[in-house]
């Protein structure tokens, strides 16, 4: 395919348009490739006897995926988030910067990859029970979430509102 749209380009003298068309790739690709020709210097007088293997492996260099990506220590992410100002961000950038030779992941994967952590904690929820004391109890009052819910006394009217107050309901006619 790369070797054709060079052929096309330099021996046919082809518009990127056309060569689009006669190969069904898209003119963005021709430009990718015609431009990495030109980068590495080649011509079609150079690439002629090239395999298209040869000719992709020069053009296209494999990524270095022969280092792994470093994983960080989920758990103690995990633990730092609970403190004040700590955002996944600032624990992103730590680990970038404690890693500068390393293989690290960029922060979307990093946000990924720690939600799918976060998601195979078990989810409970803490109930801490202090003694046996009421919310009504004069020591408590003030900090119950309770007494917050009521209405203070100096209101004029009851809290909550009497039932018979309310409107009857009117007779079904027949």
């Amino acid at each position: 395919m790369i070797k054709d749209v060079i052929r096309l380009k330099w021996q046919a003298d082809l518009s990127h348009e056309q060569i689009a068309l006669s190969l069904n790739i898209s003119k963005g690709a021709v430009t990718k490739y015609l431009s990495l020709t030109h980068a590495a210097g080649l011509d079609w007088e150079a690439v002629q006897d090239w395999s298209e293997q040869r000719l992709t492996s020069a053009l296209l260099p494999k990524a270095n995926t022969s280092q792994p990506y470093i994983a960080p220590d989920w758990g103690r992410i995990h633990r730092e988030l609970d403190r004040k100002g700590v955002t996944l961000m600032l624990l992103w950038q730590e680990y970038v910067e404690a890693h500068p030779d390393g293989r690290t992941w960029r922060y979307t994967q990093f946000c990924g990859h720690y939600k799918a952590f976060a998601q195979t904690l078990k989810r409970s929820m803490r109930q801490h029970r202090r003694g046996a004391r009421s919310c009504s109890s004069t020591s408590r009052a003030p900090r119950c979430l309770c007494a917050v819910a009521r209405a203070p006394r100096s209101l004029s009217r009851p809290w909550p509102p009497p039932v018979a107050s309310l409107p009857a309901p009117r007779p079904r006619s027949a």
